[in-house]
């Protein structure tokens, strides 16, 4: 299986092919990776509460302050987390921000146009506040979740996988729609879209006994109908999820729940082996347990698929913890620093799993509080 990633910068930038991983001798293509870095400067990944356009604007320019202020090339991946998928009046296809304490708790609905458009304010914002820095890089994925049911009814899953496979197929062309608006008004230079997506399970509504999150059979309908319309890797998504309740082994057997039956193998192909699928997990934990779950996912994959994961980064919550605390907070807190090191020890503890170096670290926070 050769796994490519998109071309989609100006030819100084083209991501190139950097490894090809031992034991397995399959080729993986991903963004450029060196040995013996250290733990790489952590950005920060927003919960979106406001995405009003000059809210988005600030949000890049802080980046592209940051980087400019810094000595070197910087080279960042952003998670902007936009809330669930919503459909609005029965046809009217967006998503639902988290609550914004600023305005009442409101949320707002934006539908994919307003999502293209916020991102490229986001990309202004980086451009125009990195200033002379035009050698340091962010790549920005436009970020939704697999909680909740689309505003839709419960009861079948035909219907729900259906909404979610259009979902997936116009995340995709939003997607490859930002990368061309970069190349052609120049910001592909240091700007890269590209999908994401929380996928977790876990939590059941007390009225109907129904879990909160989707089923695998509805995520991968988003998946598949993403990868349909990727046009052969010119668009991608990272999954920043928890592989909730999963063993730190590898187990042919194991599955969530009946009712909820997610199994490694369909957590390893919605994170790496749909062609598209790129994993920057959540790490969170103190204990480096929930970074010894995905090393488990990996090394499934590699015993029983023929691929590991090749993760491309780690996820924290520690910006998150210290605005809002929380006795979860108390065991779910590292640092970038801490997240990081942990899946790097994790998937380098066996050659099954082993990769030199995860390119990215990011901790997310709420946009306000």
């Amino acid at each position: 299986m050769k796994k490519l990633k998109p071309l989609v910068r100006t030819a100084p930038l083209v991501l190139v092919v950097i490894a090809a991983l031992l034991l397995q001798g399959q080729t993986y293509y991903f963004p450029m990776i060196f040995k013996n870095r250290p733990v790489p400067l952590y950005s920060t990944s927003y919960y979106i509460q406001n995405g009003n356009p000059d809210r988005m604007y600030v949000l890049g320019c802080e980046l592209g302050t940051r980087d400019a202020a810094t000595p070197g090339t910087q080279d960042s991946l952003i998670i902007l987390d936009f809330g669930k998928m919503w459909v609005l009046n029965g046809n009217q296809y967006g998503i639902r921000t988290f609550s914004d304490p600023n305005n009442g708790y409101a949320r707002q609905f934006l539908s994919f146009a307003d999502l293209m458009d916020r991102a490229q304010w986001f990309a202004k914002g980086y451009w125009n506040c990195s200033a002379n820095d035009k050698s340091s890089r962010v790549t920005v994925g436009i970020g939704t979740n697999s909680f909740d049911f689309f505003n839709q009814p419960k009861d079948s899953q035909i219907h729900l996988r259906s909404i979610a496979m259009d979902f997936g197929r116009n995340w995709a062309g939003m997607v490859k729609n930002l990368n061309q608006w970069g190349l052609q008004y120049g910001y592909a230079s240091q700007i890269l879209f590209t999908g994401a997506i929380d996928i977790e399970w876990a939590g059941k509504d007390p009225d109907d006994g129904l879990y909160y999150w989707q089923s695998p059979y509805v995520v991968d309908g988003w998946v598949e109908a993403f990868d349909g319309n990727d046009d052969n890797g010119g668009a991608i998504y990272f999954n920043y999820g928890a592989c909730v309740g999963c063993p730190v082994v590898p187990d042919l057997d194991w599955q969530y729940h009946n009712d909820l039956p997610w199994s490694q193998y369909g957590i390893w192909k919605v994170s790496w082996g749909a062609q598209p699928a790129f994993a920057v997990p959540e790490i969170y934990r103190n204990d480096s347990y929930l970074a010894r779950q995905w090393a488990a996912v990996s090394k499934y994959g590699s015993l029983y698929l023929g691929s590991r994961i090749v993760f491309t980064g780690a996820m924290t919550q520690m910006q998150a913890c210290q605005q809002r605390g929380g006795t979860e907070c108390n065991t779910l807190d590292n640092t970038p620093a801490e997240g990081w090191g942990q899946l790097v020890d994790a998937i380098n503890a066996e050659t099954f799993t082993a990769q030199p170096f995860l390119q990215y670290s990011t901790d997310i926070k709420w946009q306000f509080k």
